[in-house]
């Protein structure tokens, strides 16, 4: 089932939050959800305000990309000053206990390249505990097990 989901905070999203065998994946009405954490993320991430990234992420988040996987906020800063990474939304998948993937057009000042790529985020509490980019949306969708069902059509 494709799903609309609200921008606003007190909106409930207990059918993203929940699946057949667990509780929501937010503690409460005052965590955030999924999605609306993730959007926050590329807000800060095109700002290039590496203060609200670090807000949003866990302090020991994973990072993983090609080049390998780190962790960490320091590492969270040493990424945004050397990728000079930037990413527009093209497409959201919102799933289950704080799985998000966003297909993004991905742009990289310093390689003056441009090209589509996923990324797939677990939210915990609030908070970014897991990101990882992916060359491709199936990557994205397969490794955190969503599908095309969970794509968010309408976002107010």
């Amino acid at each position: 089932m494709r799903a609309a989901v609200s921008h606003a905070l007190q909106a409930p999203l207990a059918h993203f939050a929940r699946d057949a065998t667990g509780p929501p994946y937010y503690a409460s009405p005052m965590v955030p959800p999924a999605l609306e954490v993730v959007e926050s993320w590329h807000a800060a991430l095109n700002a290039h305000d590496d203060a609200q990234l670090c807000a949003l992420t866990a302090e020991n988040v994973e990072l993983v990309g090609p080049r390998g996987a780190t962790r960490g906020h320091t590492s969270l800063r040493q990424w945004l000053g050397q990728a000079a990474f930037t990413a527009e939304p093209l497409r959201w998948f919102c799933g289950a206990r704080g799985h998000v993937v966003v297909e993004q057009r991905g742009r990289w000042a310093d390689a003056r390249s441009e090209r589509t790529v996923a990324s797939a985020f677990h939210v915990v509490h609030g908070r970014i505990v897991s990101y990882q980019r992916f060359d491709t949306l199936d990557d994205a969708l397969a490794a955190t097990k969503l599908t095309d069902d969970d794509e968010v059509l309408t976002r107010s």
